[in-house]
């Protein structure tokens, strides 16, 4: 969907709605076109406005002033998401598809609007208000993990120290100090009770009724299934195979880090720093951070990969506020206009 896009029906003839062949072949590949175009057009415009409200949200934007909010995330993506559930959008793009003389393109954009839709239908009813429910406790969870006081307690100062996720981590591997390392994950620690305070086990809670409302085991089993195309006990069927087929080696793996560095290894905030070791120092120089971009972008460049005129933004300072797990999201999808253009990424 995020390739091919999507739109409205208003180019539909009543021929093609009533699903009857069209008198006139040429003019129906003519209204299955303003039909993708319109889908693709539309889609486009609540796909950026979510995914600009994302990115400005969760890289902490300051600017331009009151541009960016968990509201306004949370409205633009209830947008984007009734759009792609409009049930009479799924039922035109079913009936556009029996059509015999569509170009393999066009049957394979219609068919990808099906599949796209259907993982967003949801009967009115009690499972509508329970998804606008979660959509408020998500926000409202946003907002409180945002403005969390996170860091740690030095264990020579006894002074507060501001850091993010990202930064405990860090300071966990690095930390040539023990008692600074502990502390770290102490803080790190910290923010699974504060989101528990926050609202978290409620969304939980409403996550697995909508699922069930919806006729799946739980939220996981609903994920699955729409993602992969298969239910969550396959999943774990699989996720099972390569449990037992490294389980021995991690285990093995463990106990001669404890060998080698001692019992105190194998505290959370000991494993990565042992770990890590003095190989790391000894690459530093041949791997500088500095060259990261451009060696990346190289390696890519000699795999033959084109990003056809695309922009990448890339923000990697570590910040207050800021989201701290790694995501790669695109608030401009590429596509192919009607006209034969191309609309690359951004």
């Amino acid at each position: 969907l995020e390739h091919h896009h999507i739109t409205s029906p208003s180019c539909i003839t009543m021929a093609a709605l009533e699903g009857s062949p069209s008198p006139d072949s040429k003019r129906t590949k003519v209204d299955v076109e303003s039909f993708i175009e319109d889908v693709n057009v539309k889609y486009e415009k609540v796909h950026k406005d979510f995914e600009d409200q994302f990115w400005g949200g969760k890289m902490a934007l300051s600017e331009p002033s009151g541009a960016w909010s968990n509201e306004k995330l949370g409205s633009t993506k209830e947008l984007m998401e009734a759009f792609l559930a409009d049930p009479e959008r799924l039922k035109l793009a079913e009936t556009l598809l029996k059509d015999p003389d569509l170009t393999v393109e066009q049957k394979t954009v219609l068919s990808i609007f099906v599949r796209t839709f259907k993982c967003y239908q949801m009967p009115e009813g009690p499972a509508t208000a329970i998804r606008s429910s979660i959509t408020a406790l998500e926000d409202a969870l946003s907002t409180a993990r945002n403005t969390m006081d996170l860091g740690y307690t030095c264990p020579t100062t006894k002074a507060f120290v501001e850091k993010s996720s990202v930064g405990l981590r860090t300071t966990m591997k690095t930390s040539d100090d023990e008692a600074t390392r502990k502390a770290a994950y102490k803080g790190l620690y910290s923010i699974g009770g504060f989101v528990l305070d926050n609202g978290f086990v409620e969304i939980v809670k409403q996550r697995n009724a909508l699922a069930r409302a919806l006729g799946y085991v739980d939220f996981y089993d609903y994920k699955v299934t729409q993602a992969e195309g298969f239910n969550k006990a396959k999943l774990f069927t699989i996720l099972d195979t390569l449990l037992e087929g490294s389980q021995e080696l991690v285990e093995g793996a463990r106990a001669q880090l404890v060998a080698e560095k001692g019992e105190s290894a194998a505290e959370p905030w000991n494993t990565g720093y042992m770990m890590a070791g003095s190989v790391e120092e000894a690459l530093d120089p041949y791997f500088p951070f500095e060259k990261a971009l451009e060696n990346w972008g190289r390696s890519f460049s000699k795999l033959g990969i084109d990003y056809q005129g695309a922009t990448m933004t890339l923000d990697l300072l570590d910040r207050k506020g800021k989201y701290s797990n790694g995501f790669c999201h695109w608030p401009q999808p590429a596509w192919v206009k009607g006209d034969g253009t191309f609309q690359p990424s951004t």
